[in-house]
């Protein structure tokens, strides 16, 4: 049997946080419940494996995974940063994840790519190290491509060297 667990109720504006697993049908007539209540707002149903992917990326935005500078050796520093990762990944396994390397844009642009996808690979290496199933995850690297903030501020330029997650087939 499914089974939903209220985990939070906003003061603010009435929301309500369900966590737990729904089947197909069991999401689909929760839906046509909360549609029958007249509620205004969209109900969203979220997979136990989109939440993983969202817990880990907010994980590596609070705490940013630690690299040697210009190489791709995680600094020990990290390590309770990859311990979680790994948690997180094994409690949904069969998942298939997509680890993505991200640099700024300082230095020659094939150089950042070859150090993402290197930066990538050493995670990958880490989580499998960690109990993560091997054929669960892929290492890509995207260099300098797919900035998210101005490379012209150390700020900006922190901001790109990442490391982000996917859920592949999202």
């Amino acid at each position: 049997m499914n089974e939903l667990e209220i985990t939070t109720v906003s003061p603010t504006d009435g929301s309500v946080t369900l966590i737990g697993e729904l089947g197909d049908a069991e999401a689909e007539a929760l839906r046509a419940l909360v549609a029958d209540a007249m509620v205004r707002d969209q109900l969203v149903v979220v997979s136990a494996e989109e939440e993983a992917i969202d817990q880990l990326n907010e994980l590596f935005s609070l705490e940013p995974l630690l690299f040697d500078a210009g190489q791709a050796t995680i600094r020990d520093e990290s390590a309770s940063t990859l311990d979680r990762a790994a948690e997180i990944l094994v409690e949904v396994e069969g998942a298939a994840v997509s680890i993505a390397g991200h640099t700024d844009s300082q230095g020659d642009a094939e150089a950042n790519l070859v150090l993402s996808e290197a930066r990538a690979e050493a995670v990958l290496q880490a989580l499998v190290e960690r109990g993560v199933d091997p054929g669960s995850v892929i290492a890509e690297g995207f260099g300098e491509s797919r900035p998210i903030d101005d490379n012209t501020t150390d700020e900006g330029r922190q901001a790109n060297r990442r490391i982000e997650f996917r859920l592949l087939g999202a």
